[in-house]
Formats: structure tokens, sequence, C-alpha cells
């Protein structure tokens, strides 16, 4: 150990009336649970104990004199120099930090080093003593906290979005229905077919976006496995393009997961596009499905490059990605991981470079649709009903309104409380139709109004993020909520659910 002036006079007494020896302070040096080393200005290293070995990765060998510089981290070395370059002209001790790539394993680490100057008996300074903790996983909780408050600014952003491009979404989808009445040509009739199929995939963009930012939407439910599968097919396989053979091969026609369809279909759709964009040219992308006695099993398996084992351990973090900017948000396969957790599943990958990529979903079964749902309502028309509808999207409104007249309802419009409540005073209603978040307030007030006058009018909320509000709807038989956008004929199934016990009523 290279000779230093000891700076505590309470030490040296107490070492005195011990009657102990400078050396003595090995063996706390050897056995401290942080790293501790001691340095020359021109030799480097002279002494390291076994946590700084550890913390490096580098045997005592490996380590001494400037072995030690051949593990910091190439981005940290500049820094690192002209801090000790400053260290050595100007203090007296001084805190660096910088990470280092483990001698023995390669894994990165990072330290915070007190650095203490030495001096000889002539008062020159000989060298340092270092204090070295391993800040890691300190490192790895404020990257984490860093992430979250991330992804709580995106959720806080996609809650405003959401709300009103779910209402134009509503609009165009409303307004592309009333285009299949009209005599238009088979071309046309074909245009607005991808219209509504464009709008759904945005549909999916916008939920995804809510669901990393775990906002979740009300009335999640369960659905079929197999059967949601078939009903994405036909928009996954354009999605994937024309290069690509999407082929199923499902096996569990009766087994339902806890898996909104919507949800479904965005794990399916995120799933097959990594896999899409896992191979530069012609490829295959298979979809497989089982039940083995109640253990679900869906695997998305391609014939593409494969992907190496560092970037198959953090694929599922939000935000990562290795695909040329512009190309992936790093959202998607985060987006799935999430959905999958909280229908109490698992997702795991297995690849091999060169030979493509399989991952593998597994997930309870969850219990039959008859035992979530409600009983299926044949959409027979409706006797003319006075509705009110409320909502501050003008577009989506007048759509609306456009859509239930020619249905041969009266409707009366509103694009807030307050205009709703001179509407509920000048005549009664026998339906309200409600967005949840309108700019004066939320839409239970509205259902409140109009039943403080009948009990027992039936309500419909409609919105594309209903927030916290959705605590406050109190759902039950006459009164449902329905995630926007919607399709015309959703609405009006709705609509004879909530009715139908009135209309019973009215004709016992």
């Amino acid at each position: 150990m290279y000779p230093y002036v000891m700076g505590e006079p309470e030490l040296l007494r107490a070492l005195a009336t011990l009657g102990l020896s400078d050396a003595s302070c090995e063996v706390v040096f050897r056995e401290a649970a942080f790293g501790i080393y001691m340095d020359h200005v021109e030799d480097g290293c002279l002494y390291a104990n076994t946590a700084l070995h550890e913390t490096f990765g580098l045997t005592w060998d490996e380590m001494v004199g400037w072995g030690w510089a051949k593990v910091v981290h190439e981005d940290d070395v500049a820094q690192l120099r002209s801090e000790i370059a400053d260290f050595l002209t100007h203090r007296e001790s001084t805190d660096v930090r910088y990470r280092v790539r483990r001698g023995n394993d390669g894994a990165i680490r990072h330290v915070h080093i007190r650095i203490h100057a030495l001096y000889g008996k002539d008062g020159a300074k000989v060298g340092a003593l270092g204090l070295t903790r391993d800040v890691t996983s300190e490192v790895e909780l404020d990257l984490r906290k860093a992430q979250s408050q991330k992804l709580e600014a995106i959720g806080r952003l996609a809650a405003r979005v959401a709300h009103d491009f779910n209402d134009v979404l509503a609009s165009i989808v409303m307004s592309a229905e009333l285009l299949t009445y009209e005599e238009i040509s088979e071309d046309a009739q074909t245009n607005v077919s991808t219209i509504l199929d464009a709008t759904q995939h945005a549909t999916a963009v916008t939920r995804q976006l809510l669901g990393l930012a775990r906002r979740h939407t009300v009335g999640a439910a369960s659905c079929h496995l197999d059967r949601e599968i078939r009903a994405q097919f036909t928009l996954i396989d354009q999605v994937v393009g024309e290069r690509i053979e999407l082929r199923l091969e499902l096996g569990a026609p009766d087994s339902v997961v806890a898996l909104a369809s919507q949800e479904l279909g965005q794990v399916m759709l995120n799933l097959c596009v990594n896999a899409r964009d896992a191979m530069s040219g012609t490829g295959t992308i298979v979809v497989t499905s089982s039940d083995s006695g109640g253990q679900l099993e869906l695997t998305v398996r391609d014939s593409g490059v494969g992907i190496p084992l560092d970037v198959q351990q953090r694929m599922f973090e939000p935000f990562y990605t290795t695909k040329a900017e512009g190309r992936g948000t790093g959202i998607g396969l985060s987006t799935v991981s999430d959905l999958v957790q909280r229908a109490g599943g698992t997702i795991s990958v297995s690849s091999t470079l060169g030979e493509g990529t399989r991952l593998k979903v597994l997930l309870p079964t969850a219990v039959a649709l008859a035992e979530v749902a409600p009983p299926a309502v044949d959409i027979a028309p409706l006797p003319r009903q006075r509705i009110l509808l409320v909502d501050d999207n003008a577009a989506l409104r007048q759509t609306l309104a456009f859509s239930l007249s020619q249905r041969g309802h009266d409707v009366v419009m509103a694009a807030t409380i307050a205009v709703a409540r001179a509407r509920i005073n000048e005549t009664a209603f026998d339906i309200v139709i409600t967005d949840v978040l309108l700019p004066d307030g939320n839409g239970n007030v509205v259902v409140e109004m109009a039943r403080a006058l009948n009990p027992a009018t039936p309500a419909v909320y409609v919105s594309g993020f209903a927030g916290g509000a959705a605590d406050e709807l109190g759902l039950d038989v006459r009164t449902v909520f329905l995630q926007k956008p919607f399709r015309q004929a959703e609405l009006l199934a709705v609509m004879a659910a909530v009715l139908t016990p009135v209309l019973d009523v009215a004709t016992a």
C-alpha cells in the first residue's frame, strides 16, 4: 500500500489506544462493501479491494497500473480524462461518475467515485484514495421514473387527443355508412369499404396509445379467440402487404380470452406487423392457436432474419426500437405486453438468427361470453322515439342526427349541458344519447336531469375516452356505454337493449 498521511486525529488515537498500526486499516479496506482503491499520479492503481474487483470485473493482475482504464465505457473516456486532469491540478477532492464495461461479462455498470488527494511528507500530491459505489440500480431506478413520467405525459396527451380524434373517426364512420344506402357504383362501394377499414385501423392506433399509457377504456369484455382472429384477418392481411403470406392455423374454436375484441385486434396487428418488418423480401407469417385444458396458446411465427439476444431482452420495453427513424415508435410490443399481462397472461420470444422468430402468448381461458355480456338483441325497427342527442362535436352531432332521423326518430341536439338543460325543460325525451366529456361538465349530469322528470329514461353514453368520469356513469340494464367510433348497427343495438324493457312495460 502506498504511504499516505492520515488526516483524522481521532482515527490515529483510536488505533494507538488499541495498540494497532495503520496497516490494520487494510482489513477494513479489503472487506468493505464498497470499492476502495489507491493510485499513484504516474504509476496508476497500486491497490484495489475485493468489491472494486467485482464491480470492474477484473482480477488484480488485470487491474493494476492503468489496466482498469480499458473497461471504462468508450463514450465516457474523454470526460473522465478531463475530470482527472482537473483534480490533479486544482482539487483536493472531487466526485466523478462514469460507466464501465465489466471485463468478465461485458455488463454495463455505473460507478460513482469520491476521490481524495493523498500527499507525501513533503506536502506534494502523490496520488489519490477513491471510494467507489456501484450506482447501477439507482441509475436504472431514475430511468424507470423518467420513463414513467414520460408515459404519464403521453397518457395525458393521448387522453386529450383521443376524445377529439375519436369524434372525428365516428363522424367519418357514420358518414361512410350513410353512403352505403345510396345508389352508388360498385367502385364507390369498394372505396367506402376501404374508408371503413382505414378507420378501424386508426381506432386501433388510438387505443394503442391509451393502452400504453394505462388509460383503459370502459366496458372491456371477453371475446372468442379464433372467431376474432378470423374477423381481423382481412385488415391484418392488408396491413402486412401482398409480399407476405399470412396463414391461420387455429385450434381453439370455443375458447374465450379476457380481452375485448379491439384489444385482441391490437395484439394481433402489432405482432403481425412486427413479424412483417423482420422480413426484407417475401416471407410467411403463421398464426396458430390451441387450448390445453384452460391454458390458451397463441403464437405468431415468421420466416424472417431472427432477433439478436440483446434485442430480445429489451424488445418489450416502451419506446425501444431497432427500426430506422420514422419506421417505428417502440410502443407496439410494449402495448401487446401490457394487454396480455392485464388479461392474466404472459408473452415470450424465441428466435434464431437466420431462422425466424416465434412470439408466444399464453392466456388463461375466460368465462363464457354469455356470462359476461347481455343477451344478443335482434336489431328490429324501433318505434318512433324522441331522442336527446348531446355531443360537442358538430360534425358527429349532425351525422348522428341525420342517421337516426332516417330511422324515423325525432332528434333534438345539444352541444353542452346548459343547452341540454333547456331542451329537457321544454319537452320529455324517450332516450338520452350523450357524450361523457362535455365542455361544461360530464354527461351523467344530463342523464340525471332527464331522470329527474322521468326516472325510467334510458341512456347511452358515448365517448372515445371517458377518463375518471367513467366511474360516475352507473352502468346498468338501462344505462350503457358505447366506445367511439361505432357503427350504426352498434348504436341501434344498444338503443334497443336499453329501450326494450321500457317498451315492454308500456305495451304490457
